[in-house]
Parts: C-alpha cells; structure tokens; sequence
C-alpha cells in the first residue's frame, strides 16, 4: 500500500464511474452544439481581424454611430426627467404658496372671530 499518496482511490474510481455514465442525448446533443458554435466563433473572429481589417473599420464606426446616437438619447432623456422635475417642484411651490395664502386667512378669520367673542 501506498500511504503517502495524496490521490484518494475511491474518488478516482468515483470519478471513472461519473464518466462512463451516459448524458441524456438532448444534453449531449446542446453540448456538441456548443462546442461547434464556440469554434466556429473563434475562427471568424481571427480570420476577420486578419484578413479583413477594412471591414473591421467599418463595423468599429457604425458602433460609434450607435454610441453617438446613444449618448444624445441619454441626453435628450436627461433633459425630458429635468423639465419634468421643474415642472414637479413648481407645482409644489405653487401648492405651498396656497397653503400659506389660506394658513394666513385663516389666522385672520380665528383673530377677527376672537375680537367679535
């Protein structure tokens, strides 16, 4: 017996065991699909940036397009949430002005009927 080994037997055959199990064929069948689609990928990518580095040009121009045209949206909708809130604030300020208005009249009313009593 080896006793300084630091591999466990019982889980390398534990391990053997899980691997001659089969997968159900729909899980095998998205794995390989995967794993072609993950190549494939990678290879377009590579012969892309090799081959055609005009056609990167172009691609990397239409991106800042959209980050342009992103940003004013950003823009345009940052502008649209302030209006909103000036909008909102005013309409509470004119809410306080009329609560002040009629906290005013109604401490005249309580001191003219005090003055009368």
């Amino acid at each position: 017996m080896r006793s300084h080994s630091t591999k466990d037997p019982f889980r390398e055959n534990f391990q053997k065991l899980m691997k001659k199990k089969k997968k159900p064929e729909q899980v095998r069948k998205y794995e390989q699909f995967r794993k072609k689609k993950k190549k494939k990928k990678n290879i377009h990518n590579i012969t892309k940036d090799f081959i055609e580095p005009h056609k990167m040009l172009e691609k990397f121009k239409s991106i800042k397009k959209k980050k342009c045209f992103l940003k004013k949206k950003k823009k345009k909708m940052i502008i649209e949430i302030n209006k909103k809130n000036k909008k909102y604030k005013e309409g509470k300020k004119e809410k306080k002005n009329k609560k002040n208005k009629n906290n005013k009249k109604n401490k005249k009313n309580m001191k003219n009927i005090k003055n009368k009593v």
